[in-house]
């Protein structure tokens, strides 16, 4: 990310200041959106985050909730927001047909002594998270995605369990 950083300043200064300079090794100027919310990283605090040949930074709705990439906002019933439930601590955000991840997710915070926040996501806002109804979503406390199941097929303590081991590097 520092390197993509770097090179967007370096962009834009050429491009506002000596727009003469500009040849086909400038690099291509990135929108602010993506540059401020785009990060999207691999970490081995990341379940199946980003492959090593996809960018560091691309625009945030493209992410849509991949692991490595920032949570995607959105506003709950609560008055809360997603961002807001993963400031104390992580969080799994489940569709509305996702309650097979309840269980599974209490007893794995049991046995690894974590506390983890749960929340129920609208039904419109479930592909925001590269999720269907069933799916779920494992937010970090740094408001990126640890991980995330399309559906409940692999919904069991087992898998919620190696999930928080590898956000809590255990």
């Amino acid at each position: 990310m520092a390197q993509i950083t770097v090179e967007q300043a370096y962009t834009r200064y050429v491009r506002r200041v000596t727009p003469e300079e500009i040849d086909a090794s400038t690099p291509e100027l990135r929108d602010e959106l993506t540059m401020e919310l785009g990060q999207f990283y691999r970490s081995g605090a990341i379940a199946g985050g980003r492959p090593e040949d996809q960018l560091a930074c691309v625009h945030p709705r493209l992410t849509r909730g991949h692991p490595g990439s920032r949570l995607p906002h959105v506003a709950l019933a609560n008055g809360r927001s997603t961002i807001d439930s993963v400031a104390d601590g992580f969080a799994l955000f489940t569709g509305p047909a996702g309650s097979a991840w309840i269980e599974p997710a209490a007893d794995a915070c049991r046995e690894l002594g974590s506390a983890l926040q749960q929340t129920v996501l609208p039904a419109e806002v479930v592909g925001r998270f590269g999720i269907g109804p069933s799916g779920a979503v494992l937010g970090r406390p740094d408001g990126f995605v640890a991980w995330r199941a399309a559906d409940d097929a692999q919904a069991s303590p087992e898998t919620v369990r190696a999930a928080l081991a590898t956000a809590l590097m255990t």
